[in-house]
């Protein structure tokens, strides 16, 4: 997990330097929300490597898009107050999905809870999209 993420962030700054913010925002969102789907598929399946393997992904996919990219677009566009806003919703965010996580995997089951996530990164995309 931790090498996965390390290649991730060594990677990122190539996609950051070379391609357009949106296009990395529109195809992080998607190809997340393929992994959050192909995950619960095989937590349902109960094919145990293809779902780390899906984590795995995911956790790079992240990396090279939208963890960096929000953090760069974020301190390109505010001015100071304005930044201090982002970074507590950005934060809230964390703190909310943190808190909920339980709850979503109680009442949905962990296939349920990746489902769910697969639809909020395609609402991502989407919000991008248009």
């Amino acid at each position: 997990m931790g090498l996965t993420n390390f290649l991730g962030s060594v990677a990122a700054y190539f996609t950051v330097n070379n391609f357009g913010r949106r296009s990395i925002l529109l195809q992080g969102h998607f190809f997340m929300a393929l992994f959050h789907i192909l995950l619960g598929i095989s937590i349902l399946l109960q094919w145990n490597m293809i779902a780390v393997a899906m984590v795995l992904l995911f956790v790079f996919t992240f990396q090279i898009t939208e963890g960096p990219v929000l953090w760069i677009y974020s301190a390109e566009v505010c001015y100071d107050s304005a930044f201090g806003v982002v970074n507590f919703s950005l934060f809230f965010n964390m703190f909310i999905i943190s808190i909920g996580t339980e709850y979503l995997l109680a009442g949905l089951g962990p296939s349920g809870t990746f489902f769910f996530f697969g639809v909020a990164s395609l609402s991502g995309a989407l919000l991008i999209l248009f």
